[in-house]
């Protein structure tokens, strides 16, 4: 029953991040070329993040122990942590999020697979 409770809250997130783009679509999106394509994009974002988390999950229950690694995988904070924001936003349109990273160089790179650093986020924002 956990694995169905992970599952749901891990696919809530980008589900209505899509839902709050495609309802922007429909308002503003045909009148407004770059309302389209931010949407467009962020949209197509979340598909791709739901894909690899279901992916994810659908290799952790062929096998109790598998052992996924990103051994060259390299992530940039900035620009993950510019777009979770932003689609936090768009998710919880009732609050305030912003993002103040003064003492994060735009260049920096760390290891980790991009998908694991958005999951971290959004656990902690949402």
């Amino acid at each position: 029953m956990q694995f169905v409770s992970d599952v749901s809250h891990e696919l809530r997130t980008p589900v209505a991040v899509i839902e709050g783009h495609l309802s922007m679509l429909k308002r503003w999106g045909k009148d407004d070329p770059q309302v389209l394509e931010e949407s467009i994009d962020a949209s197509i974002s979340e598909a791709e993040r739901m894909k690899h988390l279901i992916q994810e999950m659908l290799d952790l229950t062929r096998a109790e122990q598998i052992s996924v690694h990103y051994p060259n995988a390299i992530a940039e904070p900035m620009e993950v942590l510019t777009r979770v924001v932003g689609d936090m936003g768009m998710v919880h349109p009732d609050f305030k999020i912003s993002l103040e990273v003064e003492d994060l160089d735009p260049d920096t790179k760390i290891q980790i697979f991009q998908g694991h650093l958005e999951q971290i986020l959004i656990i902690l924002i949402d």
